[in-house]
């Protein structure tokens, strides 16, 4: 009897048990996607707010959806810009699809990459430089970059990150403040699309030493990029609103313990500072650079303010090009900017 081998027919189970296997991975992923949703607050240990499951940090700061960590969650756009309100921080979109201009401007660090406003009548500010090749205090830039070495960085005022995505370029950790959303979403793509989004963390807020709703506006036409907080919605150009926190609040989310500071907040600087205190106290902040043109003279929060405030921290002033120390009794005579270092900093 003469036997035939026929072809051995395929158990069908196997396959359909894997694609049901799939699908119901895909349905526990999606599951955990709605526990924490884009537009849900993220709430942190230290507020009274209740947070979704498995979408409160772990001690180390970090965050997560599921098992995926905060970090990576950055590098996909979604954890880039944040905003703090007043019940707790949130995710802000980064417009990924909106079309931006990009200009390559060669800086201290290397090839800086960056986006503009549309023209330079649109800004005649950053926007009006960048197209001529150039960008405001960059020599003052290059010389901080330099004496804060390695530091991380905290950057108030950060505009359209001329001195964040350098310092991220330096391989820096950056944590950058910008309350204009147009100046935060142009900053927040340059991060996503030039390769720093491992390193920079943007907030959209303005600092202040109350919290609360603020106004800032332009004090000339077309200064897009250069905004004062103003008590009139009347005063200046193109009024917008912004929520102000205390720089106190950044002790919720830092991912470091020493950081370098640079303040360029149009005249808020001692604003700044006065909301501050306890992040001094617990954070190793040996060098602060500040503007100090538009503050010296302001009765409020001015140059006298910030003078006690940081002989309270044992913080000289210097200028910043020279390297030379200035007279606290001279202050109204002091540079345009200023540097402060604390006096047993090496």
């Amino acid at each position: 009897m003469t036997s035939t081998n026929w072809p051995r027919r395929t158990d069908p189970r196997g396959p359909i048990l894997g694609l049901l296997l799939i699908l119901a991975g895909f349905t526990v992923y999606r599951s955990l996607l709605l526990l924490c949703p884009q537009s849900h607050p993220i709430v942190y240990e230290r507020q009274s707010a209740d947070s979704p499951p498995n979408c409160h940090p772990d001690h180390g700061g970090r965050f997560g959806i599921g098992n995926r960590t905060f970090t990576e969650l950055r590098l996909e756009g979604l954890e880039v810009l944040l905003s703090r309100g007043p019940k707790g921080w949130f995710r802000v979109n980064c417009d990924q699809n909106k079309q931006l201009r990009k200009v390559s401007i060669s800086a201290s660090a290397g090839n800086l990459s960056f986006y503009i406003y549309n023209t330079a009548s649109e800004d005649s500010s950053a926007t009006k430089r960048a197209i001529g090749g150039w960008y405001f205090e960059q020599d003052e830039i290059a010389k901080f970059l330099s004496v804060s070495g390695h530091l991380p960085l905290i950057d108030v005022g950060a505009n359209l990150g001329l001195v964040a995505l350098q310092a991220a370029m330096q391989r820096r950790q950056v944590v950058a403040l910008e309350p204009i959303n147009q100046n935060a979403i142009r900053l927040c793509r340059s991060v996503l699309d030039f390769g720093h989004a491992p390193l920079v963390q943007v907030i959209r807020n303005a600092v202040s030493s109350e919290e609360g709703n603020v106004t800032l506006a332009m004090a000339s036409p077309a200064g897009r990029t250069r905004y004062e907080v103003t008590r009139t919605k009347t005063w200046g150009y193109e009024p917008t609103n912004a929520y102000a926190i205390h720089l106190d609040r950044l002790l919720e989310i830092l991912p470091f313990k020493r950081a370098a500071l640079k303040i360029d907040v149009e005249s808020h600087e001692g604003h700044v500072l006065a909301g501050a205190e306890q992040l001094f106290q617990e954070v190793d902040i040996p060098l602060v650079w500040m503007e100090w043109i538009h503050v010296k003279n302001k009765p409020n929060y001015g140059g006298v303010f910030i003078i006690q405030f940081m002989r309270k921290l044992d913080m000289v002033p210097f200028n910043l090009m020279t390297g030379e120390q200035l007279s606290m009794d001279s202050f109204l005579q002091w540079p345009f900017s200023v540097l402060w270092k604390r006096a047993t900093h090496d």
